[in-house]
């Protein structure tokens, strides 16, 4: 089972793998020490979107969860699957 956390508007910068890995190429081939490199494309995608897609695509059931279930679902991801990456730190 794939799951949100309750709406599952949090965001996600995303980018094509077909465009990131030659970025990181070069990255490592040409970027001074101490560069700091972050490949982004899309602004950001709810996890929502992230789950029901990957869902369809490997046939899974994919559910929101209340904010009791959200611990013991993700476990230590909890963090990353509730966090809106687009937003600052608090």
């Amino acid at each position: 089972m794939l799951a949100y956390a309750g709406g599952g508007q949090n965001r996600w910068p995303a980018a094509h793998v077909s465009d990131v890995a030659p970025l990181y190429r070069l990255a490592i081939e040409h970027a001074k020490p101490g560069a700091i490199w972050h490949a982004v494309d899309e602004e950001g995608i709810p996890m929502r979107a992230i789950a029901e897609t990957l869902g369809q695509r490997l046939g899974l059931l994919v559910t929101s969860l209340t904010p009791d279930a959200v611990a013991a679902h993700f476990g230590w991801f909890t963090y990353f699957a509730t966090a809106d990456l687009l937003q600052p730190a608090r």
